[in-house]
């Protein structure tokens, strides 16, 4: 279809699309997860939020948090992850957040792609605060729905997540940095995130959300949106 279509052809200019992925997409991606652009000289670096404008419901803030309760460095070659204990627990907390949020971002296309595929049946979204309470249960739903076979779920896996495929993917598997420090499972779920200013979410009126939202119910409203 798309080699046939005209704009191919005759090298037309693609239509703008309403949903693209501009920077505020990526601000308020970033503002989710717990990080900021900033510029050193005449680079654009992306980095931990400065001290004082950081989150506590960050994806970022919250794992370094947990790291550090929970003493998890000691599970791993430390000289590899950087060089202080401060610089350390954030390059963890980082290359876990990446994973996680690689993660929400596949199921947010397949979502769709399962909604379209089925003629805009909501029957076959998933991904949502409704289904997706919190934490706990956003781990479940990568390794006990995504990463099992729909023949060898559990029966509340088969009741709840019933139109979900199976995933043969690496993706859905617990990476060896999980494996010696924590899951999502292990984040706290109290915390609540403030909007960004010039967010993306509404509300029924239309006008802008303000305020504090729970964190995880706050990515997939954005999402969403």
């Amino acid at each position: 279809y798309k080699i046939f279509s005209p704009e191919h052809l005759l090298k037309l200019p693609f239509a703008n699309d309403s949903n693209s992925l501009d920077r505020s997409f990526y601000n308020e991606l970033l503002h989710i997860i717990g990080l900021e652009e900033t510029k050193t000289g005449s680079k654009k670096v992306i980095g931990r939020k400065a001290d004082g404008k950081r989150d506590a419901g960050s994806l970022i803030e919250n794992a370094i948090a947990i790291l550090h309760s929970e003493d998890c460095l000691s599970n791993v070659k430390r000289s590899d992850i950087g060089a202080g204990k401060e610089e350390q627990l954030f390059n963890v907390a980082l290359e876990l957040s990446i994973t996680w949020i690689n993660r929400v971002l596949f199921l947010k296309l397949l979502e769709g792609q399962l909604v379209k595929y089925h003629r805009g049946d909501k029957n076959y979204r998933f991904l949502d605060s409704a289904r997706i309470p919190d934490y706990d249960a956003l781990n479940k739903l990568f390794f006990q729905v995504l990463a099992v076979r729909e023949n060898e779920r559990n029966e509340l896996a088969k009741h709840k997540f019933g139109n979900i495929p199976y995933l043969n993917s690496s993706l859905f598997e617990t990476s060896v940095l999980e494996q010696k420090t924590i899951r999502i499972s292990n984040l706290e779920n109290e915390y609540l995130l403030p909007v960004l200013n010039n967010t993306v979410l509404s509300d029924r009126t239309g006008k802008r959300v303000k305020g504090e939202k729970n964190a995880l119910h706050y990515l997939f409203g954005f999402l969403d949106a």
